[in-house]
């Protein structure tokens, strides 16, 4: 973004002297047209007549030639990568800055230290439903944006999205960055509640209101990640569990569908188990579940569970 001197000092008032203090306004070339000085609503173009400017009224000729001074000629331009550079070093950042998406998304690093730290993004947009979309695309289990546009009053506004507006103060000639607001996606652990189904010490099945989750990797009295699962495979580990003393070897696919009522079919209760099966193996834990004889699925009896 390019504006006058006096743009930049109308427009953002008391941030002028702070962006200058961090260097993030740089000079650029001379603009060739001015704010109409005769009707302030419209740009007119500027022409040097020796060694002097003047601006013309195209509206009304009236006016004649206008004397422009030359600081209002001189332009600065934003820099956004240098702010990201500045955004990223105030927030703490293990910086690792590159720009994603061009000009419009810039990742900017990463804080924490679990295996899973959460990934820090700034989005050159005002544009909610641009920021939104961005989010539900994006494919960091942890990650946080940040957005030029303000919290609206009403409407969704997800979790992981923080405005610039909110996040940095302005005093004096200084921009700081309002470090509390991050402490909500730093580190987080998730707990268990009453009615959890505990499959393990470090495994365990959770639910809250419609949608369902595994608790994994146990520290404290907290879990280090919450995975989200369906519906019918948060069913299926419930199924098995509850059966685990009369029937260690579970049930059958079609004891699922019926009467338990999990699935239509055989094929999206095989289909479930695989998922979860492969969820397992990709965060390294102990499979949940194991196929017994005569087509039987249970809970692996190395769950805690089970001894």
């Amino acid at each position: 973004m390019k504006l006058s001197v006096n743009e930049w000092k109308d427009e953002f008032g008391c941030v002028y002297p702070a962006l200058h203090a961090i260097n993030l306004l740089k000079p650029s070339q001379a603009s060739k047209q001015v704010l109409c000085p005769n009707c302030d609503d419209h740009y007119v173009d500027v022409i040097v007549q020796k060694g002097r400017f003047y601006a013309v009224c195209d509206e009304d000729t009236s006016a004649g030639r206008m004397p422009i001074d030359a600081s209002q000629l001189s332009q600065e331009r934003f820099d956004f990568d240098g702010f990201c550079g500045w955004l990223a070093g105030g927030c703490g950042l293990l910086a690792d800055i590159a720009e994603v998406e061009d000009r419009f998304v810039w990742r900017l690093g990463s804080l924490g230290k679990s295996d899973t730290p959460t990934i820090f993004y700034c989005l050159r947009s005002a544009d909610l439903a641009e920021v939104n979309d961005f989010a539900g695309n994006i494919s960091d289990q942890k990650a946080v944006l940040f957005w030029l546009g303000e919290k609206p009053a009403v409407g969704h506004y997800a979790e992981n999205i923080v405005s610039l507006v909110d996040l940095i103060s302005v005093l004096g000639r200084t921009l700081t960055v309002k470090k509390a607001l991050l402490k909500p996606f730093l580190d987080e652990k998730f707990f268990a509640k009453s009615g959890d189904v505990e499959l393990d010490k470090h495994i365990v099945l959770h639910r809250k209101g419609q949608q369902y989750y595994l608790l994994l990797n146990k520290t404290g009295n907290g879990f280090e990640k919450k995975i989200p699962i369906r519906p019918q495979t948060y069913k299926i580990i419930n199924a098995v569990y509850g059966v685990r003393r009369k029937d260690p070897s579970g049930l059958t696919l079609f004891e699922f569908c019926h009467p338990r009522k999990i699935a239509q079919n055989d094929r999206t209760i095989s289909t479930r188990i695989n998922e979860l099966n492969k969820l397992c193996e990709d965060h390294g834990i102990t499979k949940i579940l194991t196929k017994f004889p005569d087509e039987r699925w249970g809970l692996n009896r190395n769950l805690e569970c089970c001894a």
